[in-house]
């Protein structure tokens, strides 16, 4: 069931997919990457409530797993449960502290609780995990502007638009 899941899954049948990790689940309900997965798609269905019960079930499975802590902070974000996602994040980033998406994740949760030295400390880390993480420069970019700093912002946008981002590059002619 678990492979059959991952097959409808590639063909986006996500409520099957979904109906074959629930039955993967009864046959061993010891599989945490049945739980994080089947989480995952109830996350892309909005079922936010739901992909948090499975997120939480695979962690209780494997305590040591960043991802798990990952994608149960990208579900709180869904729900608008700010400090209980950067809770996630911190949790995989003392797991994995390599991993730039944590970084990056981290920090636009800062930003949305208004800790914005904080965001910038996080879009930074991840810069200097990946130094083409264009994400994180446009993120920085984006709050340094916020924040009146437009070299600092301007030198982001370029960086990340040098990188492919054509929001970035638009940001550099409308305002650098």
């Amino acid at each position: 069931y678990y492979n059959r899941a991952i097959s409808k899954e590639a063909i986006e049948d996500y409520k099957g997919a979904i109906k074959d990790y629930t039955k993967a689940i009864e046959l061993d309900p010891k599989d945490a990457d049945s739980f994080n997965n089947r989480g995952n798609l109830k996350n892309n269905l909005e079922d936010y409530e739901g992909a948090m019960k499975d997120f939480s079930a695979a962690i209780k499975l494997n305590p040591e797993d960043d991802l798990y802590y990952y994608n149960r902070g990208i579900a709180q974000g869904n729900l608008e449960e700010y400090y209980g996602e950067i809770s996630d994040y911190n949790k995989a980033i003392k797991i994995n502290p390599n991993e730039p998406d944590y970084f990056n994740n981290r920090g636009y949760a800062k930003e949305l609780i208004k800790d914005f030295d904080g965001a910038i400390a996080d879009y930074t880390a991840a810069i200097n995990l990946d130094s083409e993480y264009v994400l994180s420069y446009y993120n920085r970019g984006r709050l340094l502007g916020s924040m009146d700093d437009m070299d600092g912002a301007c030198k982001d946008w370029r960086k990340a638009a040098s990188l492919g981002d054509q929001e970035a590059a638009t940001f550099v002619k409308e305002d650098c």
